[in-house]
């Protein structure tokens, strides 16, 4: 089964899904671990600040 647990953790369902788009395309590009969840928490914040 799979688990989108990242759409529903945070308080934007917009702000979930952008940070899981970005987090498949830098995993695609062979980024690190570091890199994918850096970029994915910034992402979140970011749009959570903004909307």
């Amino acid at each position: 089964m799979l688990n989108l647990t990242i759409l529903y953790e945070t308080n934007s369902q917009l702000a979930g899904f952008a940070a899981l788009i970005v987090g498949i395309v830098l995993a695609w590009k062979d980024k690190s671990l570091f890199q994918v969840s850096f970029a994915c928490c910034f992402v979140v914040l970011t749009l959570e600040y903004i909307i």
